[in-house]
């Protein structure tokens, strides 16, 4: 395993490169325009669908990455993973629209839920407490169902596991996010013996950290490319999958087959579909 400091240099480059790929795709879409509602002015898109809906989850995942390495240098470490959670439900959101899971070709009912709830405004007047619209999710476990019934897509993961992995990281940093005794309890320790509520510089959970960190930067990744494949963005995909690739090969965060299978991608051609 590479010291904390490498490992710090490497979670750089490969944010950078995942906020970069990220900023280059919005150009696939309309600028959000200034639009009146409720007496103020708002950005709203003119034109939503599913793959909007899929990029705006990717602006999450970049700004959630950012935001975990300014963390990182500071030693808040279960700031960190209260981020990872919601960088693997975002991850999830991507795969889970992905494709049509309906009959014929269709978006399946959940899809059609979780895009209208996703798209839905918090309120629709001015009075704070009467107008306030609730929303009806699609259950986390629908949306991770869905995945696991997915062939190999675009970027060729068994879906099957990779639910598997997310429903148990999920779980695990649902403590840090909700605050159970066990995780609270990591905080815990030192030569005075004392809670770090001010950050675990210099502690062990700090490698912990780092190396998790890797793996989370390697799965977003991941749907970067699967996101621009369905924008057809060729210098994302491969923009994506260099970064993927040369994480890889630094951390020896996947197999030498994991590596090698993203080296076959980067080497085919995008075919636009038609």
């Amino acid at each position: 395993m590479s010291s904390s400091v490498e490992l710090v240099g490497i979670l750089d480059e490969a944010v950078a490169g995942l906020d970069q790929c990220v900023q280059a795709l919005s150009s696939s879409f309309e600028l959000p325009q200034r639009v009146a509602f409720n007496g103020m002015e708002v950005f709203r898109h003119a034109q939503k669908d599913g793959l909007l809906l899929s990029f705006m989850k990717l602006v999450k995942i970049a700004s959630h990455h950012n935001a975990a390495m300014v963390l990182i240098r500071t030693g808040y470490i279960q700031e960190v993973y209260t981020l990872c959670r919601m960088i693997d439900e975002a991850s999830e959101d991507i795969h889970f629209m992905e494709r049509q899971l309906g009959e014929d070709g269709q978006p399946s009912q959940h899809q059609l839920k979780f895009f209208e709830e996703f798209f839905q405004e918090e309120f629709s007047g001015t009075d704070l407490v009467e107008s306030h619209n609730s929303r009806v999710r699609v259950p986390r476990q629908k949306v991770r169902a869905a995945i696991s019934k997915l062939g190999a897509g675009v970027v060729e993961l068994d879906p099957s596991t990779e639910v598997k992995v997310t429903g148990v990281l999920s779980g695990t940093f649902s403590g840090f996010v909700h605050g159970a005794y066990v995780h609270l309890m990591e905080l815990f320790g030192g030569p005075f013996l004392q809670f770090h509520t001010r950050g675990m510089l210099g502690t062990p959970r700090m490698q912990e950290c780092l190396g998790n960190q890797v793996h989370y930067v390697y799965r977003s990744l991941l749907a970067v490319e699967a996101v621009g494949y369905r924008a057809f963005r060729e210098d994302v995909v491969y923009r994506a999958l260099h970064l993927n690739i040369t994480v890889a090969r630094q951390t020896k965060c996947v197999k030498a087959d994991g590596i090698e299978g993203m080296i076959n991608r980067r080497a085919r051609p995008l075919v636009k579909p038609t």
